[in-house]
């Protein structure tokens, strides 16, 4: 296998299975170290953050950026072929095994 494709939001909404499939990749299993870091909110979060909710940190971005400059970032995307994303949370696609777009 030449890459694993993932995505940050798969690793965010379904960290074990994305972990599995790249570890699988090679032959090995999770360490639970990478399970343990996976899981653990970066240094700058800030309390009262919404990191323990996947889908509420990963919508963020929805309510900071208005309806145009939304579809001027998707436009901006398209242009260099990528069409994983919408103006839904998750991808449009799923590149880890047994998780499904949302």
């Amino acid at each position: 296998m030449a890459w694993t494709t993932i995505t940050y939001e798969e690793l965010v909404v379904h960290p074990e299975a994305t972990l599995r499939k790249v570890f699988s990749g090679w032959g090995m299993e999770i360490p639970a170290k990478a399970l343990d870091l996976v899981r653990k909110p970066s240094s700058t979060v800030v309390e009262g953050s919404r990191v323990h909710d996947p889908h509420a940190q990963l919508s963020l971005w929805q309510s900071r950026m208005t309806p145009d400059e939304i579809q001027r970032a998707l436009a901006m995307v398209r242009r260099f072929g990528i069409d994983l994303y919408d103006e839904g949370v998750m991808p449009t696609r799923s590149f880890t095994p047994g998780d499904h777009p949302s």
